[in-house]
């Protein structure tokens, strides 16, 4: 760690080499040479804790620096903060070389991670990128004027996005007409839906720093029959409604016939408690109860 320590190995064109080290409290190990399979101890005093001791295990004159993933197995909890790679093998006039690549971030589509592949004299670029395709939603355009990120009351941290945008579509008459997106409030045009997904920093061309210039990224659904899904949509509704509610009197009395019957049951018991024959219209009763009071 720099800000600890810091170790220096030299090696010059006779494949000599030379160490030195510091730490906070200065010189640490003092210049001189050092020799493949050397230990060099290197003072850390209390300050660093156990005694630190470099060897040079092997040398290698030439070589260059690579990136390689290994594949990870996480749990299902954590998956979402995996990082996507592969590793790939490019084969050209039967010499093959393998090459390991980040797949690039949709929040920083323009941040696409090349790795230089050299065959002899020729020299490849590759990417484990999306699919880019040309938008072209004719016969409309759509621009981004200026993008706001909201933050919760004192809070640093982003909560919402709000772009607003021209949208310009000659065949109805609109020209720049200001729309607004935000995460909860999306833009639905001519079958195409605009959904406010996410935004990220531009960087600088020229220093590489990422000032406050945004870029803001959308999710689109094209999707012509929307209609016909919201009148689905709707007709579940309704179908709902009518199921839960035809017994209170939609496509029933109201409950009379069943009142009828409450009231004809109570007759019966009377006429069994009293002795006296009682008149009810068999209709009213169900089919085994219209048979008991006949019997009776």
């Amino acid at each position: 760690n720099a800000r600890l320590a810091q170790i220096e190995v030299l090696s010059d064109e006779g494949g000599s080499f030379y160490l030195r080290a510091f730490n906070r409290d200065g010189l640490a190990a003092a210049p001189g040479p050092i020799s493949v399979g050397q230990d060099v101890a290197i003072s850390t005093k209390s300050r660093m804790g156990k005694p630190l001791v470099l060897r040079i295990e092997d040398y290698i004159p030439t070589g260059q620096l690579r990136e390689v993933f290994t594949p990870v197995q996480l749990p299902f909890a954590l998956r979402e903060n995996a990082t996507p790679a592969i590793q790939a093998e490019i084969t050209l006039n039967g010499t093959t070389k393998r090459v390991s690549l980040l797949r690039t971030s949709l929040n920083m589509p323009n941040d696409v991670h090349w790795e230089t592949v050299n065959f002899g004299d020729e020299t490849y670029r590759v990417a484990y990128d999306f699919d880019r395709q040309t938008f072209r939603p004719s016969p409309f355009t759509l621009r981004l004027k200026k993008f706001e990120p909201g933050t919760d009351p004192g809070s640093g941290s982003f909560a919402t996005y709000r772009s607003d945008v021209e949208l310009t579509d000659p065949e109805m008459g609109l020209t720049d007409d200001p729309r607004v997106i935000t995460m909860n409030e999306p833009l639905t045009h001519r079958g195409w839906t605009f959904y406010q997904q996410s935004f990220n920093r531009v960087p600088d061309p020229e220093t590489g720093d990422r000032d406050g210039v945004y870029a803001s990224f959308f999710q689109v659904h094209y999707d012509p029959a929307w209609q016909i899904i919201y009148s689905g949509c709707l007709l579940v509704v309704i179908g709902t409604f009518l199921q839960f509610y035809m017994r209170a009197g939609v496509f029933t009395d109201g409950g009379k016939r069943e009142r009828e019957r409450a009231q004809a049951r109570l007759a019966v018991e009377e006429s069994k408690l009293s002795g006296l024959p009682t008149k009810i219209p068999a209709k009213t009763l169900a089919s085994d109860e219209a048979d008991a009071f006949e019997d009776l």
